[in-house]
């Protein structure tokens, strides 16, 4: 079996100083190497994400403004080396160790599939909301979706030969699985559990009305999109 050894994980991060803290202290309580993830400072205004990423020998990069969830990832993608680019939120729903066992998973990776995570063992009111929201998508975008929003997300790095075209906010996730079918990319679902935020709140999803916004919004932007 061959293993995924050359891959980055990107990983945005927008005032969440009690996330990264603990997110990078799993990392060290579990003896992993902190070499593996790159951190996207995307805007923070607390000074102290800043000082916690500088106290590691971590990976870190910054940009005076927030660039969204999809644009602090091709940041990442960037500034990073690597075969294999993987991402993921740093609200720690995922375990960071999670997504490394993810990765492992992975056997005889493959530049032409796409590995998504399929999220399990989640509140049966947020499965349920998953799968309306796939409903809408597949209906708005004519092509069957199913939890485009399931992280962490990882593929070879030639896929993103043009990153200009990618959206800079969370329809990211859900334009990287309309271009992976374009592209006749295998899509390969893989079990990870999911759980709650730790600390903080969603800077997007506050509820069914900026859900419905999102909706209303991935309408407009999908007119534009370019494969």
């Amino acid at each position: 079996m061959n293993k995924l050894n050359n891959f980055k994980i990107v990983v945005p991060i927008f005032d969440e100083f009690e996330n990264l803290k603990e997110f990078i202290n799993i990392l060290i309580k579990n003896n992993q190497d902190l070499s593996k993830f790159c951190f996207v400072n995307n805007g923070s205004t607390d000074i102290k994400i800043k000082e916690l990423l500088n106290k590691y020998p971590v990976h870190h990069i910054a940009s005076e403004e927030n660039l969204g969830f999809g644009g602090g990832i091709k940041l990442g993608i960037n500034n990073v080396n690597a075969q294999y680019i993987c991402w993921m939120p740093c609200n720690l729903k995922v375990d960071p160790i999670g997504v490394l066992d993810f990765i492992q998973d992975i056997n005889k990776p493959n530049k032409n599939t796409l590995y998504k995570a399929i999220r399990a063992e989640r509140p049966l009111i947020d499965f349920i909301k998953s799968l309306i929201f796939s409903f809408a998508q597949s209906v708005l975008l004519k092509s069957l979706i199913y939890d485009s929003g399931g992280t962490p997300t990882l593929v070879h790095k030639s896929f993103f030969s043009n990153l200009e075209n990618f959206p800079n906010d969370y329809q990211f996730e859900t334009y990287v699985v309309i271009k992976a079918k374009i592209y006749n990319l295998n899509i390969k679902r893989i079990k990870v559990k999911y759980g709650k935020r730790k600390f903080g709140k969603s800077h997007w999803q506050n509820g069914i009305l900026s859900e419905i916004n999102f909706m209303k919004n991935m309408y407009i932007s999908t007119k534009n999109w370019k494969f």
